[in-house]
């Protein structure tokens, strides 16, 4: 705001307002005559320019600089002294202009502050004019009414006095008012900046005619006004730092114990450690690494945040380092009753004392007794014992094996109590203070409070940053400062000797890639806009270093040239993604250029230097993949203009360098390097793409043979091949800026080994929705969730855990199930071959022996007929491998059971879907009758749940489903088989558990179930009639010694049952019941109606409806399987554009090779489950975008009815 109120009073300036703010305008009004005017004349341009010279004044409180270079423009030093220093004008009306003059020449950073303050010293008229209105303005507010005038200043103590007001009344009262408004608004600040930048000067010299004034101010003290005693505080304290002196009045008290215990015991270690840490400790020429600290070691680390190594400083920071449980105690979330002690706790916290420390340096709320110097080095080791303490959570998370969580235990919660204590305005105080080692400093701070992506403070420092763009003025200045001086040395040195580097510049860079992370447009602008900055903007300052380091540094001879040129280039990473105007800024700063250099550089040795450099060049491409981002309209056109500025050869032979670099493989693991290597070939793949043909027809044609030579043919294949399988493209719809939607490409690395099983693909394929093209997607979505479950679970059931043992055995799932195969059918055929029955059996060819032994008898009155044979006869050696592979049977099945369900956790429902289906007709009916309905919910004390359920879909599994049960019956097959062998039968299901046509037989069973068990229900109900009908008719009819029994309704049922459906009824009763009866003709036609029913109801109709229920299920599931093919076939699944649009306009086979390249649907899941695998931070735009929109369940992202090949002019070329 302040900002945009100078740019206007700047731009009305020359017209509205150039009679008194343009000394060049003919209608200039002389300023000093226009302020020596009465009351009385009522001139419109007075109070004009009261307020205008007022607005101006707030618009340059802070550190705006924009509105301080306008107001310089304006008004000059010499100017504002001469109306401060003119007695004839009245002294209210030179509020706005002391303002102006504090805010802009005195209190300021510019060198004006000490040329005004000696000005003002050497004009002692003005401190003796200025202590006559104090003494004279005491004396009237003694002798005034007290009563009144403690009123005025209690209700002025809170809003600024208003200068209108007090114009046309002239009174007692008024005049009072009129001197307290210039005393406490005007006066007491400018003593306040006069002091602060006198601090070099002795006392005596400059500030005697102060020291006057202020011994009259103090009188003031006597109001006992809150408002009034600030003031003379704030005066005193200020004061103190040039001219100790003990403060016996109206001193207050605030933080006495915590300031003086803080400054005993801090100060010691100042005086003792201050010649070490400044001259040794903070290097300006050390090692650092990549920009954010994920890619640098430790020790690289320590020296970037400038933090001392030395073992007694690390002493320091230990006894500031606060636990890790008393950090989660702090900051773990409380409940209402809990928040006072959460408060006390987090007082109570060494952290927060190092805040409260660093908070009453910067305010200077009491005077510490130091010197000037003691001062500023007390301020610089508490910035860096803030860092310390925070480095140390970060060596934490280094030194640690599991590093993905552990930044959430041993930084984040010190990170929140920092930025919850307030320490992100203190550091922005900081910022503009003359000692450049705390301003670096402050910086790192802010490094820190960012490290790990952390959201909080980005967003926290981002909307400080966007009310005061101080950082970004700060950023600016050493980012200029750099570039110019090492410009100027590399001319005054002779082109052997290397320039210096001043690493410290990588932490700047660090901290503008940290702001612009995530694509935070808001800075990434700031980072561009020109009305800041007057000439070059911070992203032009950034490529320029970079540029320069390039082109001017030899690597190996100065590693902090790697480690500055890394953090310019994640920097430019940052600024750039997602915004095409800063791409075309720093394109035109000739970044192209900088990476060509960057890519030329040989980093085939093997050292750390070239390590370093390996990392260098991986984040140019990154940025050249940046720069080539689809992202506009205008898209095209930049990388075009790209492309004939980067020199592919070079990419092409880094890549191969790469390919052949032991150090990188040994560093890196196969599918890290895979990626690194496929971001250069998807640069390649890009600039293809956009000039319309392969990228085989783009490198291996004219390129392979210019670079490789005839020894490294073989090698380069491979390499290319490799980069082919492990690339992937895909085509999305991306919103602009301006809402219009662009259709464009994606690429990302796939692992090929990680590739979905055929079973997985079948099944979805099958069962998605396919009525419209965004049900199709929508649906599409959901089963891309249920992947990622099971990716997830794979990834955790591949990660070495401390069950090594679990972890092989998951591993080898497919070993085991060929193994528990065959010992399965061998087990099998052991019983099958080997079994006989021995002589002592009862039953030999069909003849009843050895009863006695048995007990038991070969008659009716013997209770069973049949004899089992428990101990069949087996050879010696059978019974020792039976019981060996049995137990080794045993085994496998258990880990089989245990794998199936581990793996299909997440899919398995522990719920009974016919039972749910029932329930919820139950409820329905239920719930159309009221007061029932009403009755039953105050019984169950609630609402009954009236949800319909869902049948399985994506992968889920019931756990009384065949697959489930069946497992669990064959491990209990399996250890029945011990004791028997005869169990294992049971068990040879299984080699077949896992074949389409035993599935596809399940699934049809399963979609008739509930229509074979109504045939069922129905055929058991109309045999249950026949079986009453019998008994009450023709019970004579059957024959026990036929074994047909009818003595009561249930024996009946049961012979029905087995001989009505084994046979038929009719032909298995007789018509006559037995002999003795005579043929009679009227006997037939009552079995004729009987039996016929029975055969047409039962044998006929029944069972044929059971045959015609299954084929009509498997006609079914054919069809359906037939449509889906078909629409597979001549359909993309993704863009709904039929087959022949391709054919006609591209050729034969171009639908196929769409289908394979631009719209694979497996493609697609593979990239979303890739966005998802990746920190929310490390996303460019279109990456983003999808992942946005995947979140929010939406489709936009698909290109439905839309193909890039379809839209190119040369498709069927």
């Amino acid at each position: 705001m302040q900002e945009y109120i100078s740019k206007l009073i700047y731009d009305y300036s020359t017209d509205v307002l150039g009679h008194l703010l343009d000394k060049e305008n003919p209608l200039y009004i002389n300023k000093i005559e226009l302020l020596k005017k009465n009351d009385n004349d009522n001139d419109p341009n007075l109070y004009l320019l009261l307020n205008i010279t007022d607005l101006i004044a707030s618009c340059t409180t802070g550190h705006c600089h924009y509105a301080e270079s306008v107001c310089c423009q304006f008004y000059t030093l010499d100017d504002l002294l001469n109306i401060l220093f003119n007695q004839k004008i009245a002294i209210h009306r030179k509020l706005p202009f002391i303002r102006l003059l504090n805010s802009t020449y005195l209190a300021t950073e510019r060198d004006s502050g000490e040329a005004c303050a000696t000005a003002l010293a050497e004009n002692r008229q003005f401190w003796k004019f200025n202590k006559e209105i104090v003494s004279e303005t005491y004396k009237l507010w003694k002798n005034s009414d007290k009563i009144t005038a403690e009123q005025n200043l209690r209700k002025r103590n809170n809003f600024y006095w208003s200068i209108t007001l007090l114009m046309h009344t002239d009174n007692l009262a008024t005049k009072i008012d009129k001197n307290f408004l210039y005393i406490f608004e005007g006066l007491i600040p400018l003593l306040i900046a006069f002091y602060s930048s006198g601090r070099s000067k002795s006392c005596s010299d400059r500030f005697t005619e102060a020291e006057e004034l202020v011994q009259e101010l103090k009188k003031f003290a006597d109001f006992n006004l809150p408002f009034v005693t600030e003031k003379i505080i704030a005066l005193e304290n200020s004061r103190s730092i040039i001219c100790p002196e003990p403060i016996h009045d109206h001193q207050t008290d605030v933080n006495d114990s915590q300031t003086s215990s803080h400054s005993d015991s801090f100060q010691t270690f100042v005086e003792k450690c201050y010649n070490t840490y400044t001259n040794k400790s903070v290097t300006r020429n050390s090692p650092m690494q990549s920009s954010g600290f994920g890619g640098c070691d430790l020790e690289d680390m320590q020296r970037r945040l400038l933090i001392p190594s030395d073992p007694v400083f690390q002493k320091l920071i230990d006894k500031f380092k606060d636990s890790e449980n008393h950090l989660k105690k702090a900051t773990k979330k409380s409940s209402a009753h809990e928040i006072q002690t959460k408060d006390l706790k987090v007082k109570s916290l060494k952290a927060t004392k190092l805040l409260l420390l660093l908070q009453t340096l910067i305010q200077k709320q009491k005077p510490l007794g130091l010197r000037k110097i003691d001062l500023e080095n007390m301020t610089l080791t508490t910035l860096k014992l803030i860092c310390g303490i925070v480095y140390s959570g970060i060596k934490e998370v280094k030194s640690s094996k599991h590093q993905e969580k552990q930044p959430k235990d041993f930084v984040a919660p010190l990170q929140k109590i920092l930025l919850d204590q307030g320490i992100v305005p203190m550091l922005f105080d900081l910022l503009h203070h003359p000692n450049v080692d705390i301003t670096f400093q402050v910086i790192a701070c802010l490094n820190v409070l960012l490290y790990f992506g952390n959201e909080e403070a980005q967003q926290i420092i981002i909307s400080f940053t966007q009310k005061d763009r101080s950082l970004i003025m700060i950023v600016h200045q050493i980012l200029r400062k750099f570039y110019t001086k090492a410009s100027i040395v590399q001319k005054a040195k002779s082109s052997k000797n290397q320039p210096i580097i001043d690493s410290r510049v990588a932490i700047v860079l660090d901290v503008i890639a940290s702001l612009c992370d995530g694509q935070q447009k808001d800075i990434q602008d700031a980072m561009r806009d020109e009305q800041i900055f007057d000439e070059s903007s911070i992203i032009n300052q950034v490529s320029f270093v970079l540029l320069y380091i390039i082109n001017s540094v030899n690597f190996e001879k100065n590693e902090d040239a790697i480690v500055v040129a890394q953090s310019a280039t994640h920097a430019l990473i940052e600024m750039c993604a997602g915004n095409y105007k800063n791409q075309i800024v720093v394109f035109k700063a000739q970044v192209v250029i900088s990476i060509n250099g960057i890519l030329g550089k040989d980093s085939s040795a093997v050292n750390e230097v070239n390590w370093k450099l390996y990392e260098l060049q991986c984040s140019s491409m990154e940025l050249l993949e940046i720069l080539l981002e689809e992202i506009d309209e205008n898209s095209l056109s930049l990388a075009s203009c790209i492309a004939k500025h980067f020199e592919i050869s070079t990419l092409l032979q880094r890549m191969f360098n790469f390919w052949e670099s032991a150090l990188i493989r040994s560093r890196l693991s196969n599918e890290q390097f895979n990626k690194d290597l496929c971001r250069g070939y998807s640069i390649l793949r890009r600039i293809a793409d956009f000039k319309e043909i392969s990228v085989d027809t783009l490198v291996r044609k004219k390129y392979f043979k210019e670079v490789f030579k005839d020894n490294n043919t073989t090698e380069a294949e491979k390499m290319w091949k490799s980069c082919t399988n492990w690339s992937s493209r895909v085509e999305i719809i991306y919103q602009m800026q301006n809402q219009k939607k662009l259709l464009t490409r994606a690429y990302f690395p796939c692992d090929p080994h990680a590739d979905f099983s055929a079973k997985e693909k079948e099944i979805l394929l099958l069962h998605i929705k396919r009525r419209t093209p965004q049900e199709k997607l929508i649906d599409l979505l959901k089963w891309t969730k249920e992947l990622k479950l099971s990716n997830d679970q794979k990834k955790k059931t591949n990660e070495k855990g401390k069950l090594k043992l679990f972890y092989w055995i998951l591993q080898t799932s497919t070993i085991r199930n060929i193994c528990l195969f065959l010992l399965t059918i061998l087990l099998n055929i052991f019983v099958f071959f080997l079994k006989s029955p021995s002589n002592d059996d009862v039953h030999i060819n069909g003849v009843c022996k050895n009863i006695e032994a048995n007990n038991e008898t070969c008659d009716n009155t013997s209770s069973i007929y049949f004899q089992p044979i428990f101990d069949p006869e087996a050879p010696e050696w059978y019974y020792p491998v039976h019981y060996i592979l049995s137990a080794l049977h045993l085994v496998l099945a258990i880990f089989m059971v245990i794998c199936y369900f581990y793996k299909n956790k997440h899919r398995i429902h522990f719920r009974i879907f016919w039972f749910k289906k029932i329930m919820y007709k139950y409820k329905k009916g239920v719930k159309r009758r009221k007061l029932l309905y009403n009755f039953l919910n105050k019984v169950s004390c609630g609402k009954i749940y009236f949800g319909r359920p869902e049948p399985a879909e994506y992968y889920q599994i019931f756990a009384l489903s065949f697959q489930p049960m069946y497992r669990i019956l064959f491990l209990i097959f399996s250890i029945l088989g011990i004791w028997k062998g005869y169990f294992l039968c049971g068990c040879m299901i299984y080699p077949f558990l896992g074949n389409s046509v035993i599935l596809h037989i399940i699934q049809a069973l399963k979609k008739s179930a509930f229509q074979l068990l109504i045939i069922f229900a129905l055929g058991i109900v109309f045999i249950y009639i026949y079986a009453v009908a019998s008994f009450a008719l023709i019970s004579n009819y059957f024959s026990e010694e036929k074994d047909e029994f009818c003595n009561n309704v249930f024996q009946c049922f049961v012979t029905i049952l087995r001989v009505g459906l084994l046979n038929t009824l009719g032909s298995a009763l007789d018509v006559r019941p037995s002999e003795e009866y005579q043929p009679n003709f009227s006997l037939v036609g009552g079995r004729v109606i009987y039996d016929l029913v029975f055969f047409i109801v039962v044998t006929i109709l029944g069972l044929n409806l059971v045959i015609v229920i299954l084929i009509d299920r498997f006609s079914e599931m054919r069809q359906k399987k037939d449509k889906v093919n078909e629409d597979n076939e001549n359909r993309c699944f993704i863009c709904s554009n039929e087959k022949y649009k391709f054919d006609e306009q591209c050729g034969g086979k171009a639908f196929q090779k769409h289908l394979d390249d631009d719209h694979n649907i497996w493609k697609y899941i593979h990239f979303i489950l890739y966005l998802q695998s990746l920190h929310h931070n490390d996303h460019n735009a279109l990456e983003k975008y999808v992942l946005q929109q995947v979140k929010d369940e939406s489709i936009d992202f698909f290109p439905i009815l839309r193909a890039k090949v379809l839209e190119l002019k040369n498709c069927g070329q």
